[in-house]
């Protein structure tokens, strides 16, 4: 976290403009990907009264301050992996683990998350070798799971191509038997 929030903070309450500081996170689906989905989660306001009173005695301080509310009201309405591969591995166990559920809302999906988070983050120096299997693991399932997506087999589409090729074979069969005369 930068100190720009809490300085144009003061800035403003200098110049007597009440602004307060309401914390917004955005939480992508896939934060690389155009057109992802994103969830918006705002925050209540901070309260800022007693480091607005700080401020008149040890500006850098309450600065620091106010920025580390800042950022511990965003760390509760954000999901944040520590790099881009174990994003995707918490994003995917949790798609996993919650298959069968589609009626959570956004926060049992967002704590849900966070206890993924929380629990990769506790097993890493430990069972760094395993986590990568696992990563192993999950990409050839999601890569299996997606060229079954693209077969979409299904029974109906054999009869439907059964049907047809009836359908052809009775319109060309007077033509094959004057090609044949």
């Amino acid at each position: 976290m930068k100190t720009g929030v809490a300085r144009l903070f003061f800035l403003a309450r200098e110049k007597d403009i009440n602004s307060p500081i309401i914390p917004i996170g955005l939480n992508y689906e896939y934060g690389s990907t155009f057109r992802t989905s994103v969830v918006m989660w705002i925050a209540k306001p901070l309260e800022t009264d007693d480091v607005t009173r700080k401020y008149r005695d040890s500006p850098q301080d309450a600065v620091r301050e106010l920025t580390q509310r800042v950022g511990n009201a965003l760390e509760e309405c954000v999901f944040q992996s520590e790099n881009f591969l174990d994003r995707e591995l918490t994003l995917y166990l949790e798609r996993i683990y919650n298959e069968d559920k589609t009626s959570d809302s956004w926060l049992e999906r967002l704590e849900r998350l966070k206890q993924f988070e929380a629990g990769l983050n506790a097993l890493r120096d430990c069972c760094k070798t395993e986590i990568n299997r696992l990563r192993q693991m999950l990409s050839r399932h999601k890569e299996l799971a997606h060229s079954l997506e693209k077969m979409r087999y299904s029974p109906s589409d054999d009869i439907s191509r059964s049907a047809k090729r009836l359908f052809m074979g009775l319109i060309g069969l007077p033509f094959s038997a004057m090609g044949c005369l």
